[in-house]
C-alpha cells in the first residue's frame, strides 16, 4: 500500500506491506513494515511522533479488521483458522 499527501502544513507519504506466513504450528504470522516521510511544518512540529503514531494506527486498523472479519460468530474455514491462530510481529 501506498500513499500520500501535501497541504498547507507540509507533505507526507508512506508505503506498508503485510504478509502472512504460515508458522509451522496451524497457525499464521503477520508482519508488517512501513516506512513514512513527512516534510513542512508538519515535520518541525510533529516528527518525533510519527512513528509512535504510525504504530498506533497500524494497531487499530488490524484490531477493526479481526473485529470485523470475527464479529464475535464462531467461524469456519481459511477467516476462522485466521483469526484463531493470528500472531502480530512488526
Amino acid at each position: 500500500m501506498t500513499g500520500s499527501a501535501e497541504g498547507a502544513l507540509g507533505l507526507a507519504r508512506g508505503s506498508g506491506r503485510v504478509t502472512l506466513e504460515p508458522d509451522g504450528a496451524n497457525g499464521t504470522v503477520v508482519t508488517y513494515r512501513y516506512e513514512a516521510a513527512i516534510g513542512g511544518k508538519v515535520a518541525a512540529v510533529g516528527g518525533r511522533l510519527l512513528d509512535g503514531a504510525a504504530k498506533l494506527v497500524i494497531g487499530q486498523f488490524f484490531a477493526a479488521l479481526a473485529a470485523h472479519a470475527g464479529d464475535g460468530k464462531q467461524r469456519t474455514g481459511l477467516i476462522g483458522r485466521l483469526l484463531r491462530t493470528l500472531r502480530w510481529r512488526s
